[in-house]
Formats: C-alpha cells, structure tokens, sequence
C-alpha cells in the first residue's frame, strides 16, 4: 500500500477505540483506500471495469472488515471478492446488478463473529426483489466463503426502488433493514436478529417514489434520521424510532425545478444534510427553525456539460473520521476518459459548519491512478451502540430488578384471536399486559389476574405489535407479537 499524502486524512484520537468494520473500501475501477488510526492509504482491490463475469462496478458496492480493520471481503451486489482479492468461494451468481444506487449492504449476524448478512436488491430480469447470501468466515481457511444453500435467499419477492439501509437497534445488538417499493411511498422494514430476518412493518409516509427509485438514501450516524433523494427532485426527510422502526415527522424539501437528484448524507453530528444533483452540491441546516429555507449551494460542479461527455456529482459516505467523500464519475460505463477529475474523490472536510465553512474542496483524494465511478461502499454505522434509557429493549437486560425472577410466555405468537399470557410469580390483580403499534400508539391494556389470563385480541389489524408486562407500574417484561 503506498501512503496517501494528505495531512486532512489524519484522525482525531475520539475514533481510535471504535470498530473498525468501515476501515477498507473498496470501489469503482480497482480503487481501494484502508483508513487506519493515523493516515489513510490506497490498495488495488478486484473491483474493475471490466464487463466479463458481472465485474463493472458502478454503483453497487459494499464492503465489510473485522473489528480490528482487517478486510474480509467486499461485493458488487453479483460477485463477492475475499481480502486476498479473489473470487470467494461459491462468491458468484448473486441476483443483482452492478447499476443499482444503494445495492448491496452487509451486516454482521447478531450474536455472531463469523457469519454475515449479504443483502442484495435486483430489479432487472426474472429476479425481483431483496437478498441475501450468508458468508461464513470460516470457510475457506479463514478466507470465508458463501454457505451452500444460503445465496439468492428471498427476503422480499417484488419491485423495489434503488435504496437499502440500516441502522442499528436501540437494543444495541439489532438491525432493521430498510427498503422501499417501488414507484410508492411505502418502507418495508425488516428487523434482523440472531435468529432470523423477518418484516417487521410496512409504513406508508413521504413522496411517492419515481420507476426504479434512483437516488441515495441514508440515516444520520446517531440513527435518529432517515433522509433520501431522487431523480425527479425529492429530498425527504424523516426522523426514525431506533427502539420501534417508526418512520415519522416527513419533512418534504423537494425541489421539481432541479432534477438528478442522486446523493446525499448527514454530516457526523447531524447539524446538516447533504444532498446533490448531477450538478450542485446543496446543505440543509437541521438546526434552522425553517429547515426548507436553511437551503445553500455549495459548488456548483463546472464539468457536468448535458448533454455531451460530462462528469457527475454521484454517491455521498461518511468516512471513519467523519468527513465526508464525494465522487465524479463519468457518464459513460465503459471507454471512461482517463482524466484528474474521475481519478479522485471530492470531499467535504468540515460538513457540521455552515455554508462555505464547511470547506469542500473538489478533487482532493487522489485515487493512485484508478478511476472512481458512481458508487462508494454503503456502509452503516456499525459502531452505534445501545440507545441509553430507550424504552424499548428486546434484548430485556435492563428493564427491572425482578426480570429474571419472572418466567413469562404469550402464545400462540403468531395469533388470530386469542392469546394466553402465562407468567410465575405474578402479584395478583397487579400486572396488565399492555400491546403498542410499531410507530408506539397504545391499542390493548388489559389486566393479569391469574398465572395464566387469555385474551381476546381479535379485534387488532393484523400486523407486528410490541407487548409489555407491567407489575405495579414497572415494566418487568417486553416483546413481539404477531397477528395473522
């Protein structure tokens, strides 16, 4: 690896006891850069140009590293490469396709050191929908592999836009997963735990998404907002419920007038947001009483020239070190101009500042010679932690003193009708069971006058709901139920 020379990439000391799974990416024509505690350097990763076996990397591109920041492998939504740069094994024939804005995205299994989530969408031939091919780390003599039986796994079978994420759960173990579908306004959200992926709700809020649903979105690094862009000029903005998976509080700043709206990112302590067309780079201040208002330009890029060749302003990420980097890539996939302005990355070197303070500066990463294209990795914050006094935990370690002296159940789950609640050492007359939608409306409280109480629930729409059972006003137990 050969030293970038750049005095901005040095960290401050506030990262270098964090994980570290953000640390190598890798991207576009054979570029990669590893940030480590003190610089940041450039590597050639297998990622290329090159059209043969799915390998043109545009926009689809994830990748993940250990805790110590040692890569362990990366994808481009249909070829998965290890840290030796190579194929993995069974790491070819992942529905997907490499022109997807946030394609592909990798999250540890909960509880887990060796097995991760792939998650893929594809939107084009015969496979419609979202993935996930599940790598084992230890296959391969370490290098890991693709688990037999586990790739092109259906999470959902259907039209979705171009837009995956995730965020942490307030429970600090947790994952929801976000897509949504397409042409509509609709999130799916899935909650990933260490013992399955499964939906967790459908949530109907902001604009209705365009065909094929081009643009970023993206949370803010504390998880508290979920922002997305597209191309016929949305830019909505919501706030998110780690503990719940709530989607709320739609804030449409949408622009018709200015199209290709395709990137965007909050800066790393949410003071600001980031968004773009092919052309401008804009700010939103989240501080600002009239945040619609709050809107300045940045740059204005002066090689984006419609319709002939032209270089766009394409996909935001944060870095380790909380600036973040910004690509122009060439419009053209292949015969790409061998040129400074593709062959480095923008970046935004103060983003919490107002306007100009927040000193962009174009073409500052220099690539080593490699092209970047539209995409860079889409990565979560995989260093966010518990939500300190959430009041949702499912993994149930803090709720009350008396928890583990408590031996509760609620069954059948999923119900139709009627449910049981069973519990030992109940105080009589003294507990209630107390059921909440997703986005947190109470719909059910009902009292526990024996060790073993059903009830009728028959009249709730079916869905997910979050129960909780309170003993004297302290809640002593949590979970989820599942009507059908």
């Amino acid at each position: 690896m050969k030293n970038l020379i750049l005095s901005s990439l040095i960290y401050t000391s506030c990262f270098c006891s964090a994980q570290k799974q953000d640390n190598n990416w890798c991207f576009g024509d054979s570029c990669g850069i590893n940030f480590s505690d003190t610089t940041a350097t450039f590597f050639t990763s297998a990622s290329s140009f090159d059209t043969t076996l799915s390998n043109l990397n545009l926009e689809n591109i994830s990748s993940i590293s250990d805790s110590a920041g040692n890569l362990l492998f990366y994808s481009n939504g249909s070829i998965v490469w290890n840290a030796n740069h190579e194929i993995m094994q069974n790491g070819l024939g992942l529905y997907s396709n490499t022109s997807v804005t946030n394609g592909s995205l990798i999250i540890q299994r909960p509880n887990d050191s060796s097995l991760y989530y792939l998650f893929h969408i594809n939107n084009y031939i015969d496979h419609f929908g979202l993935f996930y091919a599940l790598v084992d780390m230890n296959l391969d003599q370490g290098l890991g592999g693709v688990v037999s039986g586990q790739k092109n796994v259906t999470v959902y079978h259907g039209h979705i836009g171009e837009k995956l994420s995730a965020v942490k759960h307030a429970n600090g173990r947790d994952w929801w997963i976000i897509v949504r579908k397409d042409e509509t306004n609709d999130f799916y959200t899935y909650l990933l735990t260490p013992d399955s992926i499964a939906l967790f709700s459908i949530l109907t809020i902001g604009t209705i998404a365009a065909l094929s649903d081009q643009g970023e979105m993206t949370f803010s690094h504390s998880g508290e907002k979920l922002a997305l862009v597209g191309y016929d000029g949305i830019i909505n903005l919501f706030d998110f419920d780690r503990c719940t998976g709530a989607i709320s509080n739609f804030i449409d700043l949408s622009d018709s007038s200015d199209l290709y709206y395709y990137g965007c990112s909050f800066s790393l302590g949410g003071l600001k947001l980031y968004v773009s067309t092919f052309k401008y780079l804009y700010q939103f201040d989240l501080t600002d009483s009239n945040i619609i208002d709050s809107k300045q330009l940045i740059w204005t890029n002066p090689y984006y020239i419609f319709p002939y060749d032209e270089f766009l302003l394409c996909e935001h990420q944060i870095t380790p070190d909380g600036r973040i980097f910004i690509p122009l890539a060439h419009n053209m996939s292949q015969n790409v101009p061998d040129t400074f302005i593709n062959k480095s990355l923008c970046v935004i070197n103060n983003p919490d500042e107002v306007g100009a303070a927040c000193n962009f500066i174009p073409n500052e990463i220099y690539l080593g010679g490699h092209h970047a294209d539209y995409g860079l990795p889409n990565s979560p914050n995989y260093n966010l932690g518990a939500l300190e006094g959430s009041a949702c935990d499912t993994l149930a370690t803090s709720v009350s003193k008396n928890i583990f002296s408590k031996t509760i159940s609620l069954y059948p789950n999923p119900f139709t009708n009627e449910v049981t609640i069973s519990m030992k050492n109940l105080n009589k007359g003294k507990c209630y069971l107390e059921v909440y939608e997703v986005a947190g409306k109470q719909v059910c409280r009902q009292p526990l006058k024996s060790s073993s109480t059903s009830l009728n629930l028959g009249y709730l729409q079916n869905g997910m709901y979050l129960y909780q059972v309170k003993e004297e006003n302290e809640v002593v137990w949590r979970g989820k139920m599942v009507k059908e």
